[in-house]
């Protein structure tokens, strides 16, 4: 090791000035503890004593350790403050702190909110909640205090890692700076965030200086093997801020603590807004690499490694002006291009090369920008500060382009940047033709489902690689219309979409309407419609002139498929700004082979911005039915640029695994400037399994075109019919009935009883009516039913003595008692019934095997993980399984640090699972060095699914588990959690009756006359929307409590409530304080604060409002 400390300090001549205080290598071997001490915002909450802390961590404690010099504050623990201070130590993860102060100073009494712990190394994040006095006066007089970390308060993620960063400013005159620097680092993973190198005041002050060398040592996001490049830049703050960079270098250790790698960043430019070309940010890209490896002989051996680098590229930025009233801004302006090896990071846009007061009505500005090969470039984010006189900015578009390879990366924009006239000042701008996924600027995605994001060498979080899709390419010659081949096979019958015949020519004349804004340079389309076939998308393509101009007939010879007698058209054009609009006034289409001319009137505009427009302002929502459950209704965002016409949007979200997809219901609001939506159809992919579903639409959401629905159910594309009978038998209603059948694979929505097939008067006394629904998805193995009256007509009063549901598809019916009145003045009042099924439930005989899903989940520490076997035994209440092993080998590698492993195991049938054991055994043939834990292998949890029941048990370990041939030495482990598969769970239920209790507020014109509405959410499943009503009584009072029972199926722990009104009647602005819900089974009483108002003219205008309960 003597080498080693020569070694380390050849590194530290006294040229180097070590910032940070520590090398490298001793920041590996500890952990650094960021301290967050909150204050609390109380009256004399701050305090001028000296404080104090220790840290109990599993390895030890720090001792008392004065927490001195804030990084957050000159004049530290004042009232609301958050200081921050930083902790070198070794005790590992953080059990208990210790806090107080010495009761010196003027005002020593201290509130103390919280304190919180973050130990990057480690990556865990923990809260200490306090909220006490630490005074001799206040509270019970202790100036010390012991806190624990709050109950699920800890966080963890993955842990950083050292760097250490050395910066070399040049010898020249005026090199150092004032400003603060900042790096971000780029590898083959991920990126770091901005840290500021100089962190402190004393740090930034002695750091930077002419000719001088500053190491910092900084713990950063894993980047993974290779550093790609690095951003390095300043807030351009100070006096001196200009600054000379000579090089950087970068040098990382690898995982076993003895060999490092070395990245020198020549740079040799200035970072100066006044010299060079003005940027105050530089990219560099790695000119060496360099391995230190320690030798058994304790010498240092170097090698230079050849890595795969990326170039530095210029790309001209033309910022085009509009050329409308006001349209310029004295505004700062910034731009971020982002592209699949990475982003630029924010850069301002400083010297225009064409004017000198840039960014005026009309002009085109010019600016160089220099950064890593970012590749195809799909987005940029273009903002200004809001600065100075004239702020607001109407920005035509954006062009881009690759000096290197002169490709032109076009940005359509057409908007305003202002908050005066739209409300923002920043956009983000994709390229034209650009089909990808439309989300943060952080995530690159592919531009269609079949594609998939690409991580290679140069991939990095911020830098994903995208399959880019522009407009020229996008539409290879064998493009169909999903839209016209709907059309086709609905007039003229399926299979005919094709023709084997040659293909024929045709004339196609287009004429563009005479206003002077009727023409569009965007590309345009057409399909034609026959009787025999329908033919492909042909591109429309314009010779010697840029687009459609108005008042003109542009003539096309194309050669298609014969599609017997022209009957339609179907034109589009891919417009992408407001600008692109298109008013077709007619199209002929002449056949030269038949001799016929046909002529298609349109007098219709083709824009997003006119007329109808093919696309979507309102709010979408839709709700996943599959195999194993439901997904809740989740809102799908329409931001500015989803769901315009002809997209292609792709969207990430993270939902409930319900199996294979079965359908989907989509709801639109109806609402916006633009309310109307066609859909062609949805494509859904499951980023675990894979799998894809298609779900066609071809139909509008619209209350004015097609159908004039709003909610459409759209199945899976699959073959079969299924048919729903239900046998209802009881007491003679004249009301209108309903009823929502659930099943495992979802629900059926709500189906109206209307026509009977066995009495014209239905619901009679003694009456089994029967009623079938043709086209429902199977529901497979249903669980319950609501049904429901709406009370109308003068014998509503009903006796349901039960319903059965037979599913003709499979012959399985199902038997749902009920035996009780649906009526306002019997029973219990209620006019709704949940109905459990009372089918025995299926058995799963002894005889017959089980399957079983293993699901091992290694533990993050470090060496955690294991290249040694496993065997594992299932113990049930029937019996134990026979001992199952998990064999580990290098082309198998399972059971390692930070991973997770699925198996599948065979046994005989076991019962309900109640433990298992665990054991840790030698591979044949394996060496093994160490002892203990460095043989050990630290399992976190083990998840069993029983595959026949649907059953999932939790079985956690969180220990070391020794390696050993001794079975004595395996580890039994306690089943904590068994989640029963929800059919089960459902058919389990009893029906409960909740006590509603509802608090109209004590203010002025508090109370309503509207019809209000309820739904109670739980853990297993909601009431539906119940009406609050009483005869005879003048409800929702101000300052009054009324109070309501309803009935349902046991919900569980109750999780939400929506309550609403319809705004009907003379006061129907509500101001609602609360709701308390009590189920008068268990006698638990849920609170649910509102103290809002359901007012469509008072606080943000909603009637209806979803409700969380207080914390117990």
């Amino acid at each position: 090791m003597k080498v080693q400390r020569e070694r380390s300090n050849s590194r530290k001549a006294s040229v180097v000035s070590n910032v940070d205080g520590v090398d490298l290598e001793a920041k590996a071997r500890i952990n650094t503890y960021e301290v967050s001490v909150v204050t609390g915002d109380v009256r004399g909450a701050g305090t001028d004593a000296n404080v104090f802390i220790v840290l109990f961590g599993e390895d030890g404690d720090t001792g008392k350790v004065p927490l001195k010099t804030s990084r957050t504050s000159k004049n530290k623990f004042e009232r609301g403050q958050t200081d921050v201070f930083t902790i070198d130590a070794k005790v590992g993860q953080v059990q208990k702190i210790r806090i107080g102060h010495d009761n010196k100073g003027g005002f020593a009494g201290w509130f103390l909110d919280k304190v919180m712990i973050d130990v990057p190394s480690l990556g865990q994040r923990s809260v200490f909640p306090c909220g006490r006095w630490l005074d001799k006066n206040k509270d019970d007089g202790q100036l010390e205090r012991e806190l624990l970390p709050g109950t699920d308060t800890e966080e963890t993620y993955t842990p950083y890692v050292p760097y250490e960063i050395t910066v070399y400013t040049s010898d020249v005159m005026g090199a150092g700076t004032s400003a603060n620097v900042y790096v971000v680092l780029y590898g083959s993973d991920c990126a770091t965030e901005e840290v500021i190198l100089a962190d402190t005041a004393k740090k930034k002050k002695d750091s930077f200086k002419r000719g001088s060398v500053d190491q910092f040592v900084k713990e950063l996001d894993n980047v993974g093997d290779v550093i790609e490049k690095i951003r390095i830049g300043h807030d351009n703050k100070g006096i001196t801020a200009g600054w000379h960079l000579d090089k950087v270098e970068v040098r990382r250790l690898k995982d076993d603590g003895e060999t490092s790698t070395s990245y020198a960043f020549p740079c040799g430019r200035w970072l100066a807004k006044d010299e060079d070309d003005g940027s105050v940010v530089r990219e560099l890209i790695p000119q060496k690499v360099v391995e230190e490896t320690i030798t058994e002989d304790g010498d240092w051996e170097t090698k230079e490694i050849d890595q795969e680098k990326l170039e530095l590229r210029k790309y001209k930025v033309h910022v085009f002006t509009g050329d409308v009233k006001s349209a310029g801004t004295d505004a700062n302006v910034f731009v971020t291009m982002y592209g699949e090896y990475g982003d630029t990071g924010e850069r301002q846009l400083l010297k225009s090369e064409t004017h000198s007061n840039k960014f005026e009505r009309g002009n085109e500005d010019i600016f160089t920008l220099e950064a890593a090969d970012l590749g195809n470039i799909y987005m940029i984010t273009l903002r200004h500060d809001n600065s100075n006189l004239r702020p607001s900015w109407f920005v035509d578009r954006v062009d881009v382009r690759d000096v290197e390879t002169d490709k032109l990366f076009p940005f359509i924009c057409e908007r305003w940047l202002s908050k005066k006239k739209e409300g923002k000042i920043q956009r983000n701008l994709y390229v034209k033709g650009y089909e990808g996924e439309r989300s943060s600027p952080g995530t690159a995605s592919a531009g269609s489902l079949g594609a998939s994001v690409r991580r290679g060498s140069r991939g990095s979080l911020r830098s994903s690689r995208s399959s880019l899709r522009r407009s020229s390419e996008s539409l290879p010659a064998a493009t169909r219309s999903a839209t016209a081949d709907a059309i086709f096979m609905e007039e003229f019958g399926e299979g005919k979409t094709e023709a084997a015949a040659p293909p024929i020519a045709y004339t196609i004349r287009v004429t563009t309407g005479d206003q002077t804004d009727a023409g569009t340079q965007a590309p345009a389309h057409i399909v034609l419609i026959g009787t025999e076939a329908a033919t492909e998308k042909i591109p429309l393509v314009l010779i010697q002139t840029e687009g459609f101009t108005p008042g003109l007939t542009e003539t096309f010879s194309v050669e298609a498929v014969d599609v017997g007698d022209v009957k339609k058209v179907e034109l589009s054009s891919n417009s992408y700004g407001a600008d692109d609009g298109w008013f077709v006034k007619e199209v002929e289409v002449d056949v030269p082979t038949s001799g016929k001319k046909c002529f298609f009137p349109c007098n219709r505009w083709l824009a997003q911005n006119k007329e109808d427009g093919k696309v979507v302002h309102s709010s979408i929502t839709m709700t996943m039915f599959g195999t194993d459950g439901t997904t809740p209704e989740f809102v799908v965002d329409k931001d500015e640029s989803r769901f315009e016409r002809a997209c292609v949007d792709l969207i990430r979200m993270d939902l409930d695994d319900v199996g294979k997809l079965l359908k989907v219901r989509i709801a639109v609001d109806g609402k916006g400037t633009r309310p109307d939506w066609f859909l062609e159809k949805m494509i859904v992919r499951n980023m675990d399994t894979h799998s894809v579903s298609v779900f066609k639409c071809n139909q509008w959401f619209s209350k004015t075109e097609g159908e004039g629905k709003l909610i459409k159910e759209l199945p899976a594309e699959t073959d079969g019919e299924e048919m729903l009978r239900s046998d209802i038998m009881g007491a003679g209603t004249d009301a209108n009935v309903f009823m929502v059948i659930f099943g495992e694979n979802g629900d059926s929505g709500e189906l109206a009883l209307k026509n009977s097939e066995t009495y014209k008067d239905k619901f009679e006394r003694n009456h089994s009516d029967i009623f079938s629904f043709k086209g429902l998805l199977s529901l497979g193995e249903l669980m319950k039913v609501r049904i429901w009256h709406d009370n109308k007509f003068f014998g509503a009063n009903w006796f349901l003595e039960s319903v059965e549901i037979t599913d003709e598809s499979t012959g399985e019916s199902f038997m749902f008692p009920c035996n009780r009145w649906l009526a306002k003045d019997k029973d219990d009042g209620s006019l709704v019934r949940e109905l459990t099924c009372s089918n025995p439930k299926k058995s799963t005989g002894s005889r017959v095997p089980s399957e079983f899903e293993l699901t091992f989940v290694t533990s993050d520490k470090q060496n955690a993980g294991t290249s040694q076997n496993a065997w594992v035994i299932l113990e049930g209440e029937e019996r134990k399984s026979q001992e199952y092993q998990i064999e580990n080998n290098p082309k198998n590698k399972v059971l390692r640090r930070g991973q997770t492993d699925t198996f599948k195991f065979v046994t005989k049938h076991l019962g309900t699972l109640t433990h298992l054991t665990i054991g840790h055994r030698k591979r044949e043939g394996s060496t093994v060095k160490g002892t203990g834990k460095d043989t050990g292998w630290f399992l976190h949890e083990v998840i069993v699914a029983d595959l026949e029941t649907g059953a999932k048990y939790v079985f956690p370990c969180r220990q070391w588990i020794s390696l050993s041939s001794d079975k004595k030495d395996a580890v039994r482990l306690e089943c904590k959690l068994c989640e029963k598969p929800r059919k089960a769970t459902i058919k389990d239920l009893q029906p409960v009756q909740y006590l509603l209790e509802i608090y109209t507020a004590d203010v002025a014109h508090a109370g309503t006359d509207a019809n209000v509405f309820i739904t109670l959410y739980g853990a297993n499943g909601d009431t539906g929307q119940r009406p609050l009503t009483k005869k005879f009584v003048n409800l929702f009072e101000r300052g009054h409590m009324d109070d309501f029972k309803i009935e349902a199926l046991d919900l569980g722990q109750l999780t939400r409530l929506r309550i609403e009104h319809d705004n009907k009647g003379f006061g129907a602005g509500w101001m609602l304080e609360k709701v308390d819900v009590t189920n008068l089974e268990s006698q638990e009483k849920v609170s649910f604060p509102c103290t809002q108002w359901l007012d469509k003219k008072k606080g943000d205008g909603k009637i209806c409002r979803d409700l969380l309960p207080l914390p117990s």
